[in-house]
């Protein structure tokens, strides 16, 4: 797989992530003691400037460094409305604040392309019109959004280009607009009238 002109078929995550690829995952995962805030500044160590032996050793351009990227993560929680919990422990937010802290976190590595793999899972309608908005305000930044998601109004909203898979073959390609049209699609996802 090509990325950002790199094969990154067998490249390690942290050089995916520093070539600007992030992702989301299908199921919550978060480091559930850290409070959110922390979680969002542990992603912004790979934009790090200054080496971990400087920040071991408390220098002061660590210290600079730590504040700017401590600024970046406020900055994003407060982006994404998640700056009145930052103080907040991962386990104890609800399950939707979680799913943000992970695209908050994913955003924290500064990406070109993010991966949001099911994001609105076990969202309620207001929860995945929060999403929505979140997603196009992550476009409306010049990063490109990649979404795998069941829930056909959440993709009809926030995606310029569906692709659609059955069974793992690809049955439909374009605009939502032709592929909510398409009779593969309606057979495989919507359902026919009779």
């Amino acid at each position: 797989m090509i990325f950002a002109g790199q094969d990154i078929t067998a490249m390690p995550m942290v050089k995916r992530v520093q070539l600007g690829l992030a992702r989301t995952f299908q199921t919550t995962t978060l480091f559930n003691e850290f409070s959110v805030l922390e979680h969002v500044e542990l992603a912004c160590h790979l934009r790090y400037k200054e080496s971990a032996v400087s920040d071991v050793l408390m220098t002061r351009m660590a210290g600079r460094d730590r504040t700017l990227q401590r600024g970046k993560a406020e900055g994003i929680l407060r982006t994404l409305g998640l700056d009145e919990i930052a103080t907040r422990c991962c386990a104890e937010i609800s399950s939707a604040q979680q799913r943000i802290l992970m695209i908050a976190t994913a955003l924290a590595t500064e990406p070109k392309l993010i991966l949001l793999d099911e994001p609105a899972a076990g969202m309620v309608a207001k929860e995945r019109a929060e999403l929505a908005a979140t997603i196009h305000d992550i476009r409306g930044r010049g990063i490109a959004v990649m979404v795998i998601e069941h829930h056909m109004g959440l993709i009809m909203d926030v995606c310029d280009r569906i692709a659609v898979l059955n069974f793992g073959q690809k049955i439909a390609d374009d605009v939502p607009a032709v592929v909510r049209a398409d009779p593969a699609v309606i057979d495989a996802y919507l359902g026919t009238a009779d």
